[in-house]
């Protein structure tokens, strides 16, 4: 506290109370003024003296105040001052020489009324004069300091910022939610730390030389990085984290991981993938947010190191790191043929027969590709979509029908999900169940997606004529059908379990007969014409889905390898399953 500087001046009188004894008073007579002064008996003096009004003011509770007076007198001079404070009857007084201050303190707020009187050397009092000085509580005032989120491992500075109205800030105190203080500090900054992150509740405060103190909390929330990276372990694969067991036939290797956030946030999680052959200098093959990276150019019998590191939002991070060694097992996902359509180039189309199956056309693929040997049995089905089934075990191995195309596509999008792949489909909203005969709306399909999909119809052919050019992908001659497909008239007009019959080259059952397949593609009438040679795709919109190898129902034509037919994708009937295929991208 300081008790030395002054708050403001303030011109006053005040007078003994032992002059209050003595009062000279002036009263009139008739016509005559008697005069009644113990000082001046002869009344030679007259003229009483005056005071200076003065306005009211305002102080702060404890200051010490200094209050100085002033007045004048006709025929003399100012012997004194009276003061009274709150109409209180007892005057305090001060006498000259010199503008002697009166010092004067007030330990209670609200409204003071003082009152001042001045007394010359005849002993005359000035009339009384009065103010209000409004005492008030100045208490500190602080901004509110925001709830902050930072990093798990920074140290935070916080500064806050106060301010009293007679500039007497003392001290700055620093405590928890329980309400202790823990520390205290001359400036208006400390610097927290959390190292186990979380929520940290502060409680501040400040208090002035008035002995005023307010206080108010904040939080500090510290983030927690990841606390745990896993490599995912595909069905099958004795490797912690590879998608096979082997190298591919382009030389990848797929990668799976996913890792925890305590704070909610792993899908915002990005990764930072590094792979080589030397375990202190492997560069960074992958940094994005996916959940799998396919290696390329992965040497068998060779001997890789990788370290992965997971970031959050606030740049908090985890790594691990391993190794592992390929080798050349020429195997596949279960119940997969891979179809060597890499670098390879085949005749599409047929002519003499329905106009939308010309032109014949070169087609070529950049990729080899998985399919599956058969098309997608009940069984299978029911246990992707997670689906109750008490079929026997012969009809769950019947082929899995009156499902539309958009079931189809949920299916794709359910099994990549079980072996940590992304998605190939997206969509906008759904009618009906997954899994039966609903319908999507907004579907998109990304094919650079290395997950479970339909094939394209140029992929649906290669792998149908099984690097033949012949009619049906046994011969030109329909006499051998009833050994690799079923069709009418020897079908019983009914699907049947698959494999049943022989495979074509590529150890496909059933791509002729039993029931149509889905293709991803819309159907186009002239789409031969404009295809592209490499990777054709089919249109980018229609109104009907391709569906290609015919069904029981049908006959010998519907099963040569190049006719096409098609379907609007609603529709859900006993004669139309699907097979997927598996881009290692």
């Amino acid at each position: 506290m300081n008790n030395t500087r002054p708050v403001f001046i303030i011109i006053l009188f005040f007078m003994m109370t032992a002059l209050m004894s003595i009062e000279p008073s002036c009263t009139k007579m008739g016509d005559e003024k008697v005069w009644n002064n113990p000082y001046d008996s002869l009344g030679v003096n007259w003229s009483p003296p005056s005071i200076i009004h003065h306005n009211d003011t305002t102080v702060a509770i404890n200051d010490t105040v200094k209050l100085c007076a002033s007045g004048s007198d006709e025929n003399g001079y100012i012997a004194g001052y009276a003061w009274s404070f709150d109409h209180g009857a007892l005057w305090d007084t001060a006498r000259l020489p010199a503008m002697q201050p009166h010092i004067w303190k007030q330990s209670e707020t609200g409204a003071h009324v003082v009152w001042v009187r001045s007394v010359d050397n005849d002993g005359l009092v000035s009339a009384t004069d009065s103010f209000i000085v409004n005492v008030h509580s100045y208490v500190p005032v602080i901004a509110q300091v925001r709830d902050t989120v930072v990093s798990q491992l920074a140290s935070v500075v916080i500064n806050v910022v106060a301010s009293d109205t007679n500039y007497d800030i003392v001290k700055y105190y620093w405590g928890d939610s329980t309400g202790s203080w823990t520390d205290s500090t001359a400036v208006p900054q400390k610097v927290f730390t959390h190292p186990q992150g979380g929520s940290l509740t502060v409680r501040w405060g400040v208090v002035d030389d008035d002995g005023n103190c307010v206080t108010d909390t904040f939080t500090l929330l510290f983030n927690r990085g990841p606390v745990s990276i896993e490599m995912v372990e595909p069905s099958g694969s004795p490797a912690p984290f590879l998608s096979y067991n082997y190298v591919t036939a382009e030389g990848k290797v797929r990668i799976s991981y996913t890792a925890a956030d305590p704070d909610g946030d792993a899908d915002t999680l990005t990764y930072k993938l590094y792979l080589g052959t030397a375990s202190g200098n492997m560069p960074a093959v992958y940094d994005g947010r996916n959940i799998s990276f396919t290696a390329e150019n992965v040497q068998a019998l060779t001997k890789y190191y990788w370290k992965l590191v997971a970031h959050d939002l606030f740049g908090d991070s985890l790594e691990t790191s391993g190794s592992f060694t390929m080798d050349t097992a020429p195997g596949a996902p279960v119940g997969m043929s891979l179809i060597r359509s890499g670098s390879q180039s085949f005749v599409m189309g047929q002519t003499g027969y329905d106009s939308s199956e010309a032109p014949k056309h070169t087609v070529s693929f950049s990729y080899h590709f998985w399919m599956d040997s058969t098309e997608v049995t009940e069984k299978k089905f029911a246990a992707v979509m997670g689906l109750s089934s008490s079929l026997s075990n012969d009809s769950a191995m019947l082929p899995d029908v009156n499902c539309t195309w958009f079931d189809a596509v949920l299916y794709c999008n359910a099994r990549s999900r079980k072996e940590n792949r992304d998605t190939v489909y997206s969509y906008q909203s759904i009618s009906g169940t997954a899994g039966n005969k609903c319908v999507l709306t907004g579907v998109s399909a990304d094919l650079s997606v290395g997950g479970y999909r339909l094939p394209t119809e140029a992929e649906w052919e290669y792998a149908c004529r099984g690097n033949t050019q012949t009619l049906f992908f046994w011969s030109d001659d329909q006499i051998d059908a009833e050994t690799y497909a079923w069709l009418e008239p020897y079908s019983d007009s009914q699907a049947h379990v698959v494999a049943n019959k022989d495979a074509n080259a590529f150890g496909l059952f059933d791509m002729a007969g039993n029931v149509w397949e889905w293709c991803n593609d819309w159907f186009g009438t002239r789409y031969y014409s404009t295809s592209p040679t490499t990777d054709p795709s089919g249109p980018a919109t229609g109104q009907e889905r391709v569906i290609r190898g015919g069904s029981f129902q049908n006959a010998y034509y519907f099963a040569q390898s190049g006719t096409r037919s098609k379907v609007k994708p609603s529709v859900a009937n006993t004669s139309i399953g699907f097979r997927t295929v598996l881009v290692n991208k």
